[in-house]
């Protein structure tokens, strides 16, 4: 979900940010493009839509929409909204079930398991 977030967008380096509150966890990607009209935002997440119609390469206009149904299937939630001053804003919001059961360590590279 974050890799689309950002893939979204385009118009200049994104930056992500990681925020904890209560029983929610965010993640906010911000960029500072042009952003997506007022008029078309509610539709960034209907499959094959494209705010901008005059790209045709690279991209399905799906992106967005699977990861909004992802994050519902998790019990969270994707949302989108133009910044003040220019860009798009993409935040997940995703719900803290549990602790994990071995804690809530730090993962790291070499945490991962290994395809054979």
């Amino acid at each position: 979900m974050l890799a689309v977030s950002a893939g979204t967008a385009t118009q200049a380096s994104p930056d992500a940010r990681l925020n904890g509150s209560g029983p929610w966890v965010y993640v906010r990607v911000e960029d500072t493009g042009v952003g997506i009209p007022p008029d078309q935002l509610r539709h960034v997440f209907d499959r094959f839509y494209k705010a901008d119609p005059s790209r045709h390469g690279g991209s399905s206009g799906l992106g967005l929409a699977i990861a909004a149904e992802h994050a519902a299937l998790l019990g969270g939630r994707l949302r989108a909204r133009n910044r003040d001053g220019g860009g798009l804003a993409i935040e997940l919001a995703l719900p803290v079930t549990r602790s994990l059961p071995d804690g809530d360590g730090t993962a790291t590279p070499d945490d991962e398991p290994q395809l054979t």
